[in-house]
C-alpha cells in the first residue's frame, strides 16, 4: 500500500554525466543535449547547466571535512567543520581561503556529519547536525544551535541542544536540511537499507528529545517509496524493543552486536555506494534542497520536499572532481554550490570545490 506522506524522488529520464568544456570546467548538458524534465505536467523546470569553477582546493585543517554553509551574517563567508576531535568551525571566504577557527562553546563532539545556517529568535543559527552513528548503536542523536558568530571570533554563545531518536532504531545519518520556516530534516546514509528522510516534529526546542518522523526514503533508480523501514514494522510502538522501537544494537564495547550486523545484512533495497547520501542542504529563499552523495548532487522543490511528494528534477554529476570522498553540499540563492570532502586518507587535506549552476524556476 502506498503511503500518502511517502517521498517520492524521480531521476530524469535522461542523467547527464560530466563532461569537460572548452575551458577545461565540467559541465551537465543543456536541453539540446536530450535533458529533459521527468514530468512536464507536473513541472515548469527545464534542464540547467552547472559549471565547475576552478581546481578543488585542499583544506589543510579539515581533514574530515563533513558540512558546509553559506553565512547569512557575513556575506562572503562559509562554514565547515570536521567530524571528530575538537567542537570547532571553521570560517572560510566563499573562494575557499582559511579565514578564523571557532569554538562551539557547550557542545560536544560524538560525530558531527553536517550544518546548515537558517533563522532562529537571535537573527540567524548554525545548525550543527551531529548524527553520525557508524555502528548504529547511537540511543540519540543531537542538532545544536548557537548563534552565528563573526568569522574572527574566538568562540560562539553558549549552544542549545535538541535531541532526537529514531521511531524505528538507530540509524547512520549525515545529512541535515534545515528550512528558514524552521523545518528541520534528517537524511539517514543508507548502509542498512535505503536513503531515509526523516522530520522533526516541531521547530528547534532546545533541551528537549523528540522522536522523529518518518517522511519516507531516497528513491535512486526513480519510482515511489511504499513502505516504512523494515525495522519500524518490526520494532513499532509497544514492541518488546520499548517506546516506538528505539533499542540500543550494541554490545559493551561499543560494537554493533551479532543481532545489529544481521539486520544490516538482511535489509533489501540498501543503496549502493555512489548512491549513499552524504550531505544535505537548503538555499535561503527556502525554494531548494539539495542532497549530495560521493558522486552527485540531486536538487529537489523545497515545498515538495516539506509534503513529502518531492521528485528528484535535476542531477549534477560532480565526478570530475574527483574528490576522495565527497561530504557536504551548499546551495545559493543564485545556485551557486559549494562541496566540501574528505581528505579520504589520515591527516590528508580536504577539499573545497565550487560551482555553478543556472537553476530555472519551478512551479
Amino acid at each position: 500500500m502506498i503511503r500518502p506522506s511517502a517521498l517520492v524522488l524521480i531521476t530524469l529520464a535522461a542523467t547527464a554525466s560530466c563532461r569537460k568544456s572548452a575551458d577545461g570546467s565540467a559541465k551537465v548538458p543543456d536541453s539540446s543535449s536530450g535533458t529533459t524534465s521527468v514530468d512536464s505536467a507536473r513541472t515548469s523546470l527545464t534542464a540547467t547547466e552547472c559549471t565547475i569553477d576552478g581546481s578543488p582546493l585542499q583544506l589543510p585543517k579539515v581533514t574530515e571535512a563533513s558540512g558546509v554553509a553559506f553565512s547569512a551574517r557575513t556575506p562572503g563567508v562559509v562554514w565547515t567543520h570536521n567530524d571528530s576531535k575538537k567542537p570547532i568551525v571553521f570560517a572560510l571566504s566563499d573562494k575557499g581561503a582559511m579565514l578564523g577557527t571557532v569554538h562551539v562553546t557547550g557542545a560536544e563532539i560524538v560525530n558531527w556529519e553536517d550544518i546548515a545556517v537558517a533563522p532562529c529568535p537571535g537573527g540567524s543559527c548554525l545548525y550543527i547536525g551531529d548524527i553520525g552513528d557508524n555502528h548504529a548503536s547511537r540511543s540519540s542523536i543531537a542538532i545544536y544551535r548557537v548563534p552565528e558568530p563573526a568569522p574572527n571570533a574566538k568562540s560562539t554563545d553558549q549552544a542549545e541542544v535538541m535531541h532526537a531518536t529514531y521511531p524505528n532504531g538507530p540509524r547512520d545519518a549525515e545529512a541535515i536540511v534545515v528550512l528558514p520556516k524552521g523545518d528541520m530534516f534528517v537524511i539517514t546514509k543508507g548502509e542498512d537499507g535505503p536513503s531515509y528522510v526523516y522530520k522533526f516534529p516541531t521547530s528547534f526546542r532546545n533541551g528537549e528529545t523528540v522522536t522523529l518522523e518518518w517522511v519516507g526514503h531516497v528513491e535512486t533508480n526513480g519510482g515511489v517509496a511504499e513502505e516504512a523501514p523494515k525495522t519500524e514494522q518490526k520494532h513499532g510502538k509497544g514492541s518488546k524493543s520499548g517506546k516506538n522501537g528505539i533499542h540500543d544494537d550494541s554490545d559493551k564495547s561499543g560494537k554493533p552486536s551479532k543481532h545489529a550486523k544481521k539486520q544490516k545484512e538482511i535489509v533489501p533495497g540498501r543503496s549502493r555506494r555512489g548512491d549513499r547520501v552524504t550531505g544535505g542542504g537548503a538555499s535561503p529563499d527556502g525554494r531548494w534542497v539539495v542532497l549530495r552523495t560521493h558522486q552527485y548532487v540531486s536538487f529537489f522543490a523545497a515545498d515538495e520536499f516539506v509534503s513529502g511528494t518531492a521528485r528528484q528534477l535535476l542531477r549534477f554529476d560532480v565526478t570530475a572532481l574527483q574528490e576522495p570522498q565527497g561530504e557536504g553540499v551548499a546551495i545559493a540563492n543564485d545556485g551557486t554550490l559549494l562541496l566540501v570532502g574528505e581528505g579520504g586518507e589520515k591527516h590528508k587535506p580536504g577539499t573545497f570545490a565550487r560551482a555553478s549552476c543556472k537553476l530555472p524556476s519551478h512551479s
